[in-house]
C-alpha cells in the first residue's frame, strides 16, 4: 500500500510541476506587452530630461550672456567718462568751493 501511494504522490508531483511550467511559460508570454509598454514609458521619460537638460542648459548660457553684456556697458560707461550721480554731485561742490 505504501509503493500505490508513492507513485500516486510521485504522479501528483509531475502533474504539479507540469502545472508549474505551464504557468511559468504563461507568465513570460504574459509580460510581454508590458515589458514592451515599460521601455516605451522608459524611452520617454528619457527624451523628457533631455528637454529639460537642454531648456536650463539655453536659460544657464543666455543669463551668463545677459551678464556679460551688463559688465561689458558699465564698463564702456565708466571708460568714456560718464559718471553717476553721487560723481556729479561731488564735482559740483567741488566747485563751488
Amino acid at each position: 500500500m505504501a509503493k500505490k501511494s508513492s507513485s500516486k504522490q510521485a504522479a501528483g508531483a509531475k502533474a504539479r510541476g507540469g502545472e508549474k511550467m505551464h504557468e511559468v511559460l504563461l507568465t513570460i508570454l504574459g509580460s510581454g506587452p508590458s515589458v514592451a509598454a515599460f521601455q516605451s514609458m522608459l524611452q520617454a521619460q528619457a527624451a523628457n530630461g533631455l528637454m529639460y537638460y537642454n531648456a536650463v542648459a539655453n536659460q544657464q548660457k543666455t543669463n551668463i550672456l545677459g551678464m556679460a553684456m551688463t559688465a561689458m556697458t558699465v564698463r564702456f560707461m565708466l571708460e568714456s567718462g560718464h559718471s553717476t550721480e553721487a560723481e556729479s554731485k561731488k564735482r559740483a561742490r567741488r566747485a563751488k568751493a
